[in-house]
């Protein structure tokens, strides 16, 4: 039994391995209370920065839609794929707790960049391709692809920070999510229509 249909590779290959890379180095998350801990913060501050983490793509959503809306997914995507590894990236070379605080606002700013922008991508393609029949397998599929990657960043994680140590992981991890926005670079959108919304008072 084939993975991919007839087609699919071709037209979506990227996206997969988008996916793919940003859940097989996605390192962080086992470690993060312990990181933070580690370089001195209290739970309370740890905690801090997870509700910033969550709360604030939900604050910057509307002007990242618009964002998206005006000048096209991909290059929201990119933008904020490349924020976002910046940010992890930062991470482990900061110490003032205010500058952490600044770095996960870019955090959760990227997330709001590439939340709903990277789907509306696929689907207006495969619109444009006349292929609407691979959406369903292809929202299907990648969260396959993301569990399997989520076990190999689970795997290497626990072998880079007994070698290397916690810092280690957010190195990779931003490179990692940097380099992945390589793959999207392959598949423009000139289906895709700019709109005026930022312009317009």
């Amino acid at each position: 039994m084939k993975f991919f249909n007839s087609g699919e590779w071709k037209t979506l290959w990227p996206f997969y391995l988008y996916h793919l890379i940003i859940g097989s180095f996605f390192m962080i998350m086992p470690f993060f209370v312990i990181f933070f801990n580690t370089v001195g913060l209290t739970y309370k501050q740890i905690s801090m920065l997870f509700a910033i983490l969550f709360i604030s793509p939900t604050i910057f959503e509307i002007s990242t839609g618009a964002f998206a809306d005006a000048y096209g997914r991909k290059f929201s995507v990119i933008a904020g794929d490349f924020f976002f590894g910046l940010a992890l990236f930062l991470i482990p070379l900061i110490k003032n707790y205010s500058s952490l605080v600044l770095l996960f606002l870019l955090w959760g700013l990227s997330s709001s960049f590439t939340s709903g922008a990277d789907s509306a991508w696929v689907i207006d393609l495969l619109k444009h391709k006349k292929q609407n029949k691979l959406t369903h397998n292809y929202f299907v599929k990648i969260r396959s692809v993301a569990s399997f990657g989520a076990i190999i960043s689970g795997i290497l994680g626990s072998i880079l920070v007994k070698s290397y140590g916690l810092n280690i992981v957010w190195y990779i991890s931003g490179v990692a999510i940097m380099f992945s926005t390589i793959f999207l670079w392959f598949f423009s959108e000139e289906y895709f229509k700019r709109r005026n919304i930022l312009l317009r008072t």
